[in-house]
């Protein structure tokens, strides 16, 4: 529904004739009706209403609060609306039933109330042309989708009038709302909601098999404490109804701070232990190169050894003395290459063992 005119005389404080331009307002956006108590702010929203229902915003007001008290008895009160739904524009104008002269005599007498609607739609043809209250109030609550306790309560909100819609009982508030929103809003909604709850559903049932999981972990972590205490605090914490479930975390995330500092200074001195294998490491290897001399000398024994056997044959006594200190300088240094072998065998041995307990703990 959009509206695009007002037009009304005699209502509230308002004597003289008023005129709205609702389209010229509204180019802008939103627009506001503003003004101090009693300048007729409400007047404005009781002739919209009763335009289109021949009623008042107030649920408790009076009708006879329409006419306005500046009014001598001869003067006319009305209220002329133009709205639109869609391409059917329609054209509106009520009179509330007040107090006028007679035409003969002396006196006032009750002039009655009347309505006229007329409707066009888009291409400029009349649909509807009505003076009966009742088919006028049919055929607004049809075209608006609401019927005139419904507009009030959900479009014009008079004061005090909103909290009792806040206040309503679920039923209610549904029969309120329903007739404007529509069957399809609502089977959307239970659409939505049904997916939404099957979704955290899910979404639950993972995050338990999550935190399952965590707690399998956390067992393997904390196995050197004691392993009651261990599964009655996770007991707590899987536990989704729980309320100390923040408590038994924070007990939980003291132990493994407490263990990863445990862990970390293990750690340290492994890698403190390797470090120094290492180094041991790399001063055995330089003795790898000293093998080969161990080699050399070792044949240079046997080959002196040879050589003595070969003293019957010809060999003088210098030579034979030259061979018995060669073979004395090869005695020693095969028995200083035999010490090192024996501590490059040891030292290689504890590297091995210091590598295979750090990538354990890796």
């Amino acid at each position: 529904m959009r509206l695009h005119s007002l037009r009304f005389a005699g209502i509230g404080p308002f004597r003289e004739v008023q005129e709205i331009n609702f389209d010229q307002l509204a180019s802008s956006g939103l627009f506001l009706i503003d003004g101090p108590t009693g300048a007729g702010k409400t007047a404005v929203i009781d002739a919209i209403v009763f335009a289109l229902y021949g009623d008042v915003s107030g649920r408790d007001a009076a009708d006879s609060r329409l006419r306005s008290d500046f009014c001598a008895p001869g003067e006319p009160s009305f209220v002329e609306c133009e709205f639109s739904v869609g391409d059917r524009r329609v054209s509106l104008r009520r009179t509330p039933k007040f107090e006028r002269l007679k035409a003969r005599g002396e006196g006032t007498t009750t002039a009655s109330a009347s309505q006229v609607l007329s409707e066009i739609d888009g291409k400029g043809v009349v649909r509807a042309e009505l003076t009966q209250a009742a088919e006028i109030g049919a055929h607004i609550s049809n075209l608006l989708g609401m019927s005139a306790q419904q507009f009030r309560q959900l479009v014009v909100l008079p004061q005090g009038e909103f909290a009792e819609l806040l206040r309503m009982k679920p039923a209610e508030r549904f029969s309120a709302l329903g007739p404007l929103l529509g069957d399809e809003f609502f089977r959307r909604l239970q659409v939505d909601l049904e997916k939404a709850g099957s979704d955290a559903r899910g979404e639950r049932v993972a995050a338990n098999e999550a935190v399952r999981g965590a707690g399998d972990a956390l067992r393997g972590v904390l196995g050197d404490l004691d392993l009651d205490a261990v599964n009655a605090e996770l007991a707590v914490v899987l536990d989704p109804t729980g309320s100390e479930r923040g408590a038994a975390a924070q007990t939980i995330l003291s132990w493994l701070t407490r263990r990863s500092e445990a862990l970390a200074k293990e750690l340290a001195d492994r890698q403190a232990s390797a470090d120094t294998a290492r180094e041991e490491l790399a001063r055995v290897d330089s003795h790898l190169a000293a093998r080969t001399a161990v080699d050399q000398a070792q044949s240079a024994r046997a080959g002196a050894i040879e050589r003595l056997d070969l003293a019957d044959q010809g060999v003088d006594s210098a030579q034979a003395r030259e061979w018995i200190s060669q073979l004395d300088q090869s005695r020693g240094s095969l028995k200083q290459w035999v010490l090192w072998e024996r501590e490059y065998l040891a030292r290689a041995a504890e590297q091995q063992q210091a590598e295979a307990e750090i990538q354990t703990l890796s």
